[in-house]
């Protein structure tokens, strides 16, 4: 996969060091994308093809979800509570907004045989 940039080495030894906080986050993450996909169908039902698109996201990212957590499992682990995103929400969580908005537009300005599966 080409990055746009390069990951550091420091990144990739700090992740397999601590491996198991890496799965829960990304778990959490996964959790939060089917259930985004969800509010989106809620939120916008009348959008041409955005409902059927946003219930395959979410199946899509329910899949991946039980992956992981089968993968937590194996290893002994749980999901716990999820420590939240400790990256720049404002009070009002506008950003969390922001990026529900951009999602739509992206999905949105896709033409019909370029949209999700």
């Amino acid at each position: 996969m080409q990055l746009l940039c390069e990951t550091s080495p420091d990144w990739l030894k700090l992740a397999l060091e601590r491996f198991d906080e890496v799965l829960v986050d990304h778990a959490h993450c996964e959790k939060k994308a089917a259930a985004h996909a969800l509010s989106m169908l809620a939120a916008f039902p009348d959008v041409p093809g955005l409902p059927r698109a946003m219930a395959r996201l979410a199946r899509e990212e329910a899949g991946h979800l039980a992956k992981v957590l089968a993968l937590l499992e194996s290893r002994g682990l749980s999901l716990g509570r999820d420590g939240g995103d400790q990256g720049g929400v404002d009070a009002a969580g506008q950003a969390e907004d922001d990026r529900a908005e951009a999602v739509l537009a992206h999905v949105v300005a896709q033409p019909e045989n370029e949209r999700l599966p």
